[in-house]
């Protein structure tokens, strides 16, 4: 993937990690009509948004660096 995708998709799951954060602590779960169902289906996308995210900072950070130290032992 590309590092303008990488960036993007990276953006869009912290974004929807937030608002999932949010929407748990902050507004609260009594908003719905079935808050034990709202709150299973809001922590699996937090779930798996937040993996998402930590992946991309693997990629738009760490991966650069790896890339620069393996570069000076080439040379």
């Amino acid at each position: 993937m590309s590092y303008r995708n990488e960036r993007i998709l990276f953006l869009f799951a912290l974004v929807i990690s937030l608002i999932a954060l949010v929407l748990i602590y902050i507004v609260g779960l009594e908003i719905f009509t079935q808050p034990e169902q709202a709150e299973y289906v809001i922590r699996t996308l937090l779930y798996l948004f937040g993996l998402v995210s930590i992946r991309g900072v693997w990629k738009l950070t760490l991966d650069k660096k790896i890339k620069s130290k393996e570069e000076r032992q080439n040379e």
